[in-house]
């Protein structure tokens, strides 16, 4: 199963790519997701980090394609900014850290 569909990636990216190549790419990112150990988060989360994640290789396979929807009146995003919004989103949505008695976290 899917965590979002080829028309989720069209609202935030448009591209000539077609559905098929959409959703190859989709299921990569839902690959990724499952490798990294991130299937337990909610519904959402995947499914916005699957978007992310797929609009990061839509815009590898396409370097014409551009922001839209939600992403309008910005400048396009390319492959690494996806990239990065699908780890902010991560770090969002994961679990807090685990502190070890007497461990300290960086920066603290």
């Amino acid at each position: 199963m899917v965590n979002c569909t080829y028309d989720d990636i069209r609202r935030i990216v448009a591209t000539g790519l077609a559905n098929g190549d959409i959703t190859e790419l989709i299921t990569l990112a839902d690959q990724e997701i499952t490798d990294r150990g991130l299937d337990a988060r909610g519904t959402t989360a995947k499914k916005t980090i699957s978007m992310f994640l797929s609009a990061a290789l839509v815009t590898m396979r396409s370097p014409a394609a551009a922001s839209t929807g939600g992403m309008s009146g910005q400048r396009a995003l390319g492959p690494l900014e996806w990239r990065k919004l699908a780890e902010q989103q991560i770090l969002v949505t994961g679990d807090p850290p685990f502190k070890a008695r007497n461990d300290t976290l960086p920066n603290e």
